[in-house]
């Protein structure tokens, strides 16, 4: 026999084989898809290429067809990308030839021209294909994972599920059935879970070859090598494991040739020729899964639990995890007894520690190339510094997934968070740890802090301080849920363990303080609230998410003035994230009381926290406070996210917090432009309107001040006789208004207007707050000036009513601020908005109300992501996003980047063209660019220069060659 008739009749590497080639070998697969199919199930195979999805497609129908079932198979390489409606009709054109259907298919698509693409695929299956076809129809769609290049593959899966959905009131859809078969996941196919057919369908795995399932290909070649039958097919499976592929192609290669026995050594030989040579580096296969991990923009990810699995440690197979499926898409790993191991040993040789190491290293030639001449030798040294750190931060990340010991885990992370090294040349350290903490499961996560794990908490408790750091001050309760309290709840109990107290104690009592805040939130009481977060900011003021929480409160509070200075410092913090304190400083102080304070409501438990901020925290601990029952807790079970951890998400929950509460974005309309320049300079905060009032002041008053006040240093003017009891002026009315063109005009005259009715010196002195006045502790860097601005009054006031001799603030000082004047002159607010409900662009109402409320865009994202649409309506992540007051010249920008540049302009619909004089309504903009760039992608409002109003949505395109990306975002100001 020749080696050319072997070849024809036998072994066939890569390809379909035909179902008359006798070496196809019959897996458990096999039977359990023909089962399924004459069912009529919904059957989906889904496995990396080569692993024979097409022959098994092929020898299916073939054995379908047997029992009388009519099949077609469409192969959707040979339908192309074209646009919907092309394409459904190629689809059904193919479904025509197969069926061999008498019917004008183009007309009748013609006439069903007013229904949609989808529609009429549906149509025709129903009104066409089972009213011709009698039988059981089972349609093979073979290269499924082509639809990943149309935007409108989501139909195509929903026109499908409801095919399936229908067969209650539709009997006949019950005689057809779909097959798909492809490389991808279902969660790649398709983005909009609640139209997927794959949550109601049958997946059939396919595996590798198993030696018992061989023998006809060992008894192939026992014919050809008589007695070496076995021993030489044991040698390659030895190698290929029971791959289709690569056990088809070395069967190949010893079936043609010419020597008369194969030897172990020599079967090791011809393998090496194949795939281990410089020139099998082009092999298909190999190159296939090469370029799954090396083309992936999660190449380092890959890569790296790729090195766990090869290093043989015990990596538990996760359905849920991304990684994992995209390298077992890929061919190279597979899941035994629910351990994940290297494929084969092909691929063990081939995809070696070289490789990986190959494919991860250091571009040391770039490092020293950038280098200036000067300062090689430093900046070597720096370079090897950062590597060396480096270094142990990955040996860290690697020893961190290979064990599931809560302590090892725990002692892996505070090397991450807080390396060892010379200076601290990065802050990003405890960011990279806080990315490990939430990529944990709940119970994992709890575990870190858990007292039944600080068995030997004396020894830890330098890691848990690291730990905590990195992660606590990313536990801001955004959504107002307490989702995180169980987790704080933890922490502060391993913390309680911990030895010796003092290197704990300041966290502990503010993670106490913000738990008790908290509590009190939960309740209703804002004042008391405010006051426990006051205690926890004083203790780290550089922790964000207490900022973030007490502006909260102080918003319900309506002490917007203060809120904003937390917010203000909070984009401030974000600038420089991760922000954690490794030495948080309790030197500032902040103690606002309210005017009618309510009485603290005692935890069970508890020891009662001294009012006074300033009290030193070594006197006692306050116990953890235990919540009574009935308070919301988080299930058992719950995985702790954060949405407080990135500069993004900062900036989104400040904003959304901002623009949440119509009062409150009124008051922020009457700011002056120099106020909180943080938000400003992010553009969150909206255009100041300008304060107008006119007439003449009228007062009846013996006296008159003569210092002229406004917000600069504290010694400018003169100073304001005291008052007097016999001084009883009249006070500011409704009708005598007087013109003030300025916000700190108005409030100084105000400020005359109070100070004019002010007690004598005894009353006037008191540290006891008043009616229209609040207590408040003098922070770090506070000065008069900025505390008027702040709190809407003024600096001679403050120094009055506070009976102040000097300029000269001190941190813990206790000031008595008065706030507003009882009546208050009117001061009427002319709003100048680019449209008022009702009303066009430029029109003016018949009477201008003394308030309006600010309109507001809600942004419903319709679609998002690689072109693929989603059906109209659905929200990005099932919320709306609101910016606040409109201004023209807004727009939407579409970038690859989350600071810019911004690739595109906006393609805009609606009643009118252009973003200028938006009116009341309900728009629809696109926003697209035809770039293949995988990575994430991000869409934002922006006004006339540029500058960012709100992120509006933002994902992730993977996988290489998409045509482009696309954000359908919907307005509606209505």
């Amino acid at each position: 026999m020749t080696s050319e008739s072997r070849q024809s009749e036998f072994f066939v590497a890569g390809g379909t084989l035909a179902p008359r080639v006798q070496s196809y070998v019959d897996r458990p697969a096999d039977d359990e898809l023909l089962r399924y199919a004459s069912q009529g199930e919904f059957c989906y195979v889904l496995t990396p290429r080569q692993m024979g999805k097409s022959s098994l497609m092929v020898r299916t129908a073939r054995r379908l067809e047997a029992q009388g079932v009519k099949t077609a198979i469409v192969d959707l390489t040979q339908i192309g990308t074209m646009e919907a409606d092309t394409w459904y009709f190629d689809f059904l054109s193919e479904l025509v030839r197969f069926f061999r259907i008498s019917v004008d298919l183009e007309a009748w698509w013609e006439q069903k021209s007013t229904l949609g693409a989808p529609s009429r695929f549906r149509s025709f299956l129903r009104d066409v294909l089972l009213t011709e076809v009698d039988e059981q129809i089972v349609i093979f769609v073979d290269e499924i994972d082509f639809t990943l290049k149309l935007d409108f593959s989501d139909d195509f899966f929903a026109a499908i599920r409801s095919i399936y959905n229908s067969r209650s009131q539709e009997i006949d859809f019950n005689r057809i059935s779909f097959v798909l078969l492809g490389v991808a996941s279902p969660a790649d196919l398709i983005k909009e879970r609640g139209l997927t057919p794959f949550n109601i369908g049958k997946g059939v795995l396919l595996h590798d070859f198993e030696l018992d399932d061989a023998g006809v290909l060992i008894d192939r070649l026992g014919t050809h090598y008589p007695g070496q039958g076995q021993s030489i097919f044991e040698r390659i499976y030895f190698w290929t494991g029971g791959h289709p592929y690569l056990t088809q192609k070395v069967c190949h290669v010893i079936d043609m040739g010419d020597q008369q026995t194969w030897a172990a050594k020599e079967i090791d030989l011809a393998i090496a020729k194949l795939f281990l040579d410089k020139e099998a580096s082009k092999e298909s296969n190999l190159e296939f899964v090469r370029d799954r991990l090396l083309k992936s923009p999660k190449r380092r990810q890959l890569l790296t639990l790729y090195r766990r699995i090869y290093s043989g440690k015990a990596v538990i197979e996760n359905s849920q995890s991304v990684e994992q499926n995209q390298l077992k898409l890929a061919g190279l790993i597979k899941s035994e007894d629910g351990t994940l191991e290297v494929r084969n040993k092909i691929y063990r040789a081939v995809f070696n520690l070289a490789w990986i190491k190959a494919n991860t290293a250091i571009d040391w030639n770039r490092v020293v190339a950038v280098t200036a001449v000067g300062i090689i030798a430093i900046g070597l040294f720096v370079v090897g510094h950062n590597w060396w750190v480096g270094r142990q931060i990955d040996d860290a990340k690697l020893a961190f997934y290979q064990t599931t010991n809560s302590d090892k885990r725990l002692e892996q992370l505070s090397i991450i968070a807080d390396p060892p090294r010379l200076w601290k040349t990065d802050d990003s350290y405890g960011f990279e740890a806080a990315e490990l903490f939430y990529g944990l499961s709940g119970e994992e996560q709890r575990g870190l802090f858990r007292p039944e794990y600080g068995r030997h908490i004396s020894q830890n408790t330098d890691d848990h301080i690291a730990v905590i750091e990195a992660i606590y001050g990313t536990l801001a309760d955004v959504d107002g849920n307490n989702d995180n309290g169980v987790l704080l709840d933890e922490i502060s109990g391993i913390l309680e363990q911990s030895d010796p107290p003092g290197k704990t104690l300041q966290i502990k009592l503010e993670i106490d303080a913000w738990r008790r805040a908290r509590k009190f939130v939960h309740e209703g009481d804002f004042q008391q609230a405010v006051k426990e977060l006051d205690t926890a900011v004083s203790l780290n003021p550089l922790n964000p998410s207490t900022r973030f929480e007490r502006a909260k409160a102080f918003i319900k509070l309506g002490e917007y003035e203060q809120a904003l200075a937390d917010l203000d410092q909070i984009v401030g913090l974000s600038q420089n994230l991760p922000v954690m304190t490794q030495t948080p400083t309790a030197t500032m102080t902040s103690t606002p009381v309210p005017p009618t304070p309510q009485p603290m409501t005692e935890i069970p438990g508890a020891t009662k926290t001294p009012g006074d901020i300033g009290h030193s925290p070594t006197e006692e601990i306050t116990p953890s406070p235990q919540y009574p029952e009935g308070d919301p807790q988080p299930p058992a079970d719950i995985t702790f996210s954060s949405k407080f951890r990135t500069e993004g998400d900062i900036r989104s929950a400040v904003r959304i917090l901002i623009e949440g509460n119509d009062e409150f974005v009124v008051f922020l309309a009457a700011l002056p432009d120099n106020s909180y320049t943080n938000l400003r300079t992010l553009g969150l905060l909206p255009p100041t309107v300008v304060v107008q009032r006119s007439a003449t002041p009228t007062r009846s008053s013996s006296r008159t001040p003569t210092r002229v006040s406004s917000p600069g240093p504290v010694n400018q003017g003169t100073e304001l006789p005291p008052a007097t009891p016999s001084q009883t002026p009249t006070l500011l009315t409704p009708d005598s208004t007087p013109e003030i063109t300025s916000i700190e005009s108005a409030r100084t005259e105000v400020a005359r207007a109070i100070l004019t009715a002010l007690p004598p010196e005894a009353s006037r002195c008191s540290a006891f707050a008043g009616s229209g006045e609040i207590r408040y502790a003098v922070r770090l860097g506070d000065t008069l000036a900025g505390l008027a601005g702040r709190y809407s009054t003024d600096i001679f006031l403050i120094e009055a009513r506070n009976c102040l001799t000097s300029d000269i603030l001190f941190a813990g000082q206790l000031l008595i601020l008065p706030l507003r004047l009882t009546p208050t002159p009117t001061i009427t607010a002319t709003f100048t908005p680019i449209f008022t409900p009702g009303l066009r662009p430029g029109q003016t109402p018949a009477s201008a109300p003394t308030s309006q409320q600010v309109a507001r865009y809600e942004f419903n994202v319709a679609v998002v992501g690689r072109c693929d649409r989603q059906s109209t309506g659905t929200w990005f992540e099932g919320r709306s996003y609101k910016s606040g007051q409109p201004s023209s010249g807004h727009s939407v920008v579409f970038s690859d980047a989350p600071d810019g540049p911004w690739i595109t302009q906006p393609a805009v619909t609606g009643p009118h063209e252009g973003y200028p004089d938006w009116e009341i309504g309900y728009y629809s903009h696109t926003v697209s660019a035809t770039s293949p760039i995988v990575g994430t992608w991000y869409v934002w409002i922006v006004d006339a220069s540029g500058a960012r109003i709100s992120e509006i949505a933002s994902w992730t395109s993977t996988g290489p060659g998409e045509g482009c990306n696309r954000a359908v975002v919907d307005f509606d100001s209505r």
